[in-house]
């Protein structure tokens, strides 16, 4: 018999050598597999359908064949789809990777793009950066991840990921810097422009012209425009970036300013086209200049871009005014075309009104909207929506009640948050009779808004001035559509009701209410105590039972009360 030492020693030794014959033969596997791949065009033919793929595996073999990407990349999809095997984030992050080095960067993306859904962004950054890989690949690596989140809009996870370039001394890349700016900027991210910009300065990277118009841009939402302009001296311009400083001037009412730039866009030999020259004239319009509109339409005229006045066509350039956003330019010549009397088309009317709206200004939308009703012309739902939302923007009036009404009675619905706030501005101001109209109109449409409060407010209104006919009508309203009060107003229509001695009523609202599981002690206090001055002892002490089963047992002084309650009740009943 061997001894236990041998024996063990022996097991060992079998070990070892499965061990080494397992290592064997992945080896030979992953040679063969890749040697076939790269040697036989029809290779997805001769692999068998039964072929069990490990990650592990599967690496090795794109590890010898990465070196040609569009082989790489058929191997990845044949695997995927033919054979048993599921890939991991290290297999799909090892394609894109050769994708990326390979230069085939929109066939990246469609393999990144699932992943940023499912996956986290330290996740992905652990998978493609933060592994060491040298300089030249992890940057690679980096631009592209960056670059893709920026241009998702994913602002937090671009800034993430833009945190690892001073870490790893990641090379930053003019597109992916680009990227990262135009979404810092667009996801009003602003106060990080400044800091990311200068950073890819200190990384090297040459800014070209989509950069420095990050920059003009920022300058004037800081209200710095010499900084702008002096930006606009140094070498680096466009007409864009003229026409957003001079646009900017123009709001602000600085004219001047505005014609001084129009005219240093001229000697640059920039040519000002009709948007620059609206910019101006929308200004001079909003604050009334009529030196500075007499001096920039003159100057449209000469350049062409305006006809003569004679023969000016009041709809097109309305038109053209309304689709670039310039509300008072476009306002002042559909005044001029109505003092003329010239035949304006519907066109004209439904582009002014979505301006307007556009605009937020609210008494001008109304104004269109009347001439629109006195012209018979017919607003389709994207009209009436917009002029909808505008007026539950702003304070309630008389001429927006009945615009709102009048909408509302042509068959449109509005969306149910806007009318939740311009019902809760009227319940705000005490326009009850007004919200009551108009939520009778909505009733009526088949409709409810989405916040509920406004009725609360008016339950709550009709309770202190004893219109519990209409309290009750409008909590019946709701109850049709499975709405319901909060429990505040509840239980001040159930005191009311109780102390105006309607019990059949209050019962039917404390059901609903309970069916809604929106009780409290107060409201079984309420009901116990009118219960008990009904002498409905029965129904009183049923109320109580189910108060304490639910664990809503008043304070001992409101208890005490109930308990006082029931023992004069049932003392007075007994001497009667």
């Amino acid at each position: 018999m061997l001894p236990r030492s041998t024996t063990c020693l022996s097991h060992a030794d079998c070990s070892k050598s499965l061990a080494w014959r397992s290592r064997v033969q992945k080896i030979f596997l992953v040679t063969q597999i890749s040697s076939l791949i790269l040697q036989r065009k029809n290779w997805p033919l001769l692999i068998p359908k039964t072929l069990a793929l490990t990650p592990d595996i599967f690496l090795q073999i794109l590890a010898k064949i990465q070196c040609y990407p569009e082989i790489s990349l058929k191997f990845f999809n044949f695997a995927t789809n033919s054979l048993p095997f599921q890939p991991d984030l290290r297999c799909q992050s090892k394609l894109i990777q050769i994708l990326i080095q390979s230069n085939c960067i929109e066939q990246a993306k469609t393999f990144i793009k699932p992943l940023m859904k499912s996956v986290s962004v330290s996740a992905l950054l652990d998978a493609f950066v933060r592994h060491p890989r040298g300089i030249t690949s992890g940057s690679l690596m980096f631009n592209f991840l960056l670059q893709v989140y920026s241009e998702n809009g994913s602002v937090c996870e671009s800034i993430e990921i833009f945190k690892t370039r001073n870490i790893y001394k990641w090379v930053l890349s003019l597109s992916s810097c680009k990227a990262l700016l135009a979404a810092l900027w667009h996801g009003n991210q602003t106060n990080l422009v400044r800091p990311c910009y200068a950073m890819a300065l200190r990384g090297l990277v040459a800014p070209d012209l989509s950069m420095w118009s990050v920059l003009v841009r920022l300058h004037c939402t800081e209200g710095k425009p010499e900084k702008a302009i002096t930006l606009l001296k140094s070498g680096i311009s466009s007409p864009g970036l003229y026409n957003f400083v001079i646009e900017y001037y123009s709001k602000k009412g600085e004219l001047e300013a505005s014609i001084t730039l129009l005219n240093e866009m001229s000697s640059r030999g920039f040519v000002p086209g009709f948007g620059t020259h609206s910019s101006i004239l929308d200004g001079a319009c909003k604050f009334q200049d009529e030196k500075a509109i007499e001096t920039i339409v003159d100057d449209m005229v000469e350049k062409k871009l305006l006809p003569n006045l004679p023969g000016l066509d009041y709809n097109e350039i309305i038109t053209k005014f309304c689709a670039l956003g310039k509300a008072f330019a476009a306002e002042m010549f559909f005044n001029r075309a109505i003092h003329k009397t010239a035949d304006l088309r519907d066109s004209s009317y439904l582009g002014l009104l979505k301006v307007f709206c556009k605009e937020g200004r609210v008494k001008e939308a109304m104004k269109v909207y009347g001439l629109i009703l006195e012209k018979g012309i017919k607003l389709n739902f994207i009209s009436k929506s917009n002029l909808v939302s505008v007026l539950c923007q702003d304070e309630p009036s008389e001429q927006s009640d009945s615009v709102l009404e009048n909408v509302i009675r042509s068959g449109f619905i509005p969306s149910g948050t806007d009318l939740s706030k311009y019902l809760a501005s009227l319940c705000n101001r005490g326009n009850w009779a007004e919200a009551e109209k108009i939520l009778n109109l909505i009733f009526d449409s088949g409709s409810l808004p989405d916040d509920t409060s406004c009725c609360s407010s008016l339950v709550a209104y009709y309770c202190s001035h004893e219109q519990l006919d209409l309290a009750i009508s409008l909590h019946d309203k709701m109850a049709k559509f499975g709405q319901c009060l909060d429990v505040t107003t509840y239980n001040i229509l159930l005191d009311s009701l109780c102390a105006g001695r309607r019990m059949a009523e209050a019962s039917k609202v404390f059901d609903h209410m309970a069916s809604r599981n929106i009780v409290n002690a107060d409201c079984f206090s309420t009901m116990i105590t009118a219960l008990c001055a009904e002498r409905d002892m029965k129904k009183a002490m049923k109320f109580h039972d189910e108060m304490m089963k639910k664990g809503l047992k008043p304070d001992e002084g409101t208890y005490k009360r109930l308990i006082s309650g029931f023992m004069s009740s049932t003392g007075c009943h007994a001497k009667s």
